[in-house]
């Protein structure tokens, strides 16, 4: 009975991973499906806004990440000044100072996922750049829809999800980009979500143009083999960035 229980406890564990993985998946490649558009060709405007996106290089900015969610808070600092590997810090978890023992979970997680970027994990959001199209418009500000590419993980969604650009005209650079589910999500067998809605924000650096995250909000309704609950809320802001060498991308 016992061995029963531990295998069903760690085949939970595994799909849960597995589920988060999905989600992480699906906010990072932007899955969404074709809207009514005004355009009929890619506008030049959103592509550009959409390379402003590596002018952002981490290794030459420090900043402060605070993320709030179903399990609770914490703070982190990103410290460029410091060896690659070295750079993030846990600050505060819950609104107290973390044990060690949560530091070195933290430090661990932390190896775990600079491995697997080194391992070819990409930020690239996926977005066919031929498929972007203008929705609306305003004096200020313009809308585009756009399509995932067309092979990989994104094809099993197709039809599923909405999804937006946001460009300030001034300057044209990217303020936001959100993502939708339009109908019941299964990224992985046994998994159904029913609500997935993923918003990320940018803020432009006045001294040097490099686009900068401002937030990142996740809304997920959903559950895994019927019983397992996936519901969870979570937003993480960025602030205090200091700039401390050149960027090593080509755009500054």
């Amino acid at each position: 009975m016992r061995r029963d229980c531990e295998t069903t406890g760690k085949r939970e564990r595994h799909n849960t991973m597995r589920m988060n993985r999905a989600c992480v998946l699906l906010a990072t490649i932007v899955l969404i499906s074709p809207i009514f558009v005004i355009g009929a060709e890619p506008d030049a405007l959103a592509i550009a806004a959409l390379d402003g996106l590596d002018s952002f290089d981490d290794s030459a900015w420090s900043f402060t990440k605070t993320t709030t969610g179903r399990d609770g808070s914490r703070i982190e600092r990103h410290d460029a000044t410091k060896p690659e590997g070295l750079r993030w810090g846990l600050v505060r978890i819950d609104d107290r100072e973390p044990t060690p023992r949560e530091v070195e979970k933290y430090r661990r997680e932390k190896g775990k996922g600079a491995k697997k970027s080194d391992e070819g994990a990409s930020d690239d959001p996926g977005i066919d750049r031929e498929t972007i199209r203008l929705v609306t418009e305003t004096p200020d500000r313009m809308a585009f829809s756009f399509q995932p590419e067309s092979e990989g993980f994104a094809s099993r969604f197709a039809g599923g999800i909405l999804g937006t650009l946001v460009v300030n005209r001034d300057g044209g650079w990217l303020e936001r980009l959100e993502i939708e589910s339009r109908k019941e999500l299964s990224p992985i067998p046994g998994v159904k979500l029913s609500e997935f809605h993923f918003t990320k924000t940018f803020q432009r650096d006045g001294d040097s143009g490099v686009l900068l995250p401002r937030s990142i909000e996740m809304h997920v309704r959903g559950r895994a083999f019927l019983f397992k609950s996936l519901d969870d809320d979570r937003v993480a802001h960025f602030t205090d960035f200091v700039r401390v060498r050149p960027s090593t991308t080509n755009s500054q």
